[in-house]
């Protein structure tokens, strides 16, 4: 019964997961397309879609906890704590690895490499060559597009 289910609801609903992948593979081969009316419609349904896909996998997401829930719990604060708990444990940062190999496994430490490895992304190089990094952005706007935008604007009736 089980099985059959499982194939009613793939069939009924499709895999989420699989669809919000295509739909971002789409979208991410229309945003390296020339900008046209009909790709930034598309573009913009596409959005939406994947905003209703992952409403609707929250939603089975909140579903499955509640089950989960009420299977194993059902207002257990034993079991709550016993979730919650696991869950710090997995999301402590034990260990971290310094540039040269060494590891430090101490609080303070991991604290301060932590916040140094923030301070160093978070600010800039000076930058010897501007050419460098406009080489580095691709190029979205073209000679004609350009004209377009360099015209000088006119007042409508």
């Amino acid at each position: 019964m089980a099985v059959s289910l499982q194939d009613w609801s793939k069939i009924s609903f499709g895999s989420v997961r699989k669809e919000i992948q295509r739909l971002e593979r789409r979208l991410k081969f229309l945003r390296n397309e020339v900008f046209t009316d009909a790709i930034i419609r598309e573009e913009r349904l596409l959005e939406q879609q994947l905003c209703d896909l992952f409403e609707r996998e929250e939603i089975m997401a909140k579903q499955r906890s509640r089950i989960e829930w009420l299977k194993e719990g059902d207002r257990n604060t034993s079991f709550f704590h016993a979730r919650a708990s696991a869950r710090r444990r997995t999301n402590k940062i034990k260990l971290l690895v310094r540039d040269d190999g060494s590891s430090c496994s101490e609080s303070q430490g991991i604290k301060l490499m932590a916040e140094h490895f923030f301070k160093k992304l978070f600010t800039s190089e000076q930058c010897e060559s501007v050419e460098e990094v406009l080489e580095a952005i691709p190029c979205k706007v073209d000679e004609s597009i350009n004209e377009e935008l360099c015209r000088p604007t006119r007042m409508r009736k």
